[in-house]
């Protein structure tokens, strides 16, 4: 019994990526978006398309990557849940899986975003509550730091599976549309 245990703790660890291979492995996933007023950050989902939160797209947007600038189309857009789907006809980068389940509270995640516009950041915090923000109630709350150019990044699970977009910063939290929401605005 004690092995069985000892081999089944051994492989659930074996499957977590250490934090910088999770970093490694998803870097390139991550965009730089913006328009004339506001910048924040997606992922790509594949084939051109990437997800970003809402609130950061105001007329025609632009995606940079590897110093690279490309114009993009948005193709979906729901402000309730703060999602936006863009897509960009040049841009082949690679992309991210999608998770099947929400973390649970307690869980670990992990963000990685544009600092400010320039600057990857990388941050690890863990699922705070099952409820968000008042004024986007298909919010969770992380305990992460997230900063200006955050909005729109991606956060994964410790598998390095996208599990939700961040949308907010209110005092030390951070807010984040989950992955059933996105789930379901991708199927729409």
């Amino acid at each position: 019994m004690k092995k069985v245990l000892l081999l089944m703790t051994f492989a659930l660890l074996m499957s977590c990526m250490s934090n910088n291979a999770l970093y490694e492995s998803k870097k390139a996933t991550v965009v730089r978006t913006y328009c004339d007023t506001a910048m924040g950050s997606g992922v790509h989902l594949g084939d051109g398309y990437v997800l970003s939160a809402a609130h950061v797209v105001h007329g025609d947007m632009k995606l940079f990557h590897r110093d690279e600038e490309i114009n993009g189309k948005i193709i979906k857009i729901d402000k309730e849940s703060d999602l936006v789907l863009i897509y960009f006809k040049d841009y082949d980068g690679p992309s991210v899986r999608l998770a099947r389940e929400e973390l649970r509270v307690g869980d670990s995640l992990y963000t990685i975003t544009y600092h400010f516009g320039q600057l990857f950041t990388f941050a690890e915090g863990i699922k705070g509550s099952y409820q968000g923000w008042k004024v986007l109630p298909k919010t969770y709350t992380a305990i992460i730091q997230s900063n200006p150019g955050s909005s729109g990044g991606p956060v994964f699970n410790s598998m390095g599976y996208l599990v939700g977009i961040v949308n907010a910063k209110y005092q030390t939290l951070t807010y984040y549309t989950g992955i059933k929401t996105i789930r379901e605005f991708l199927d729409e």
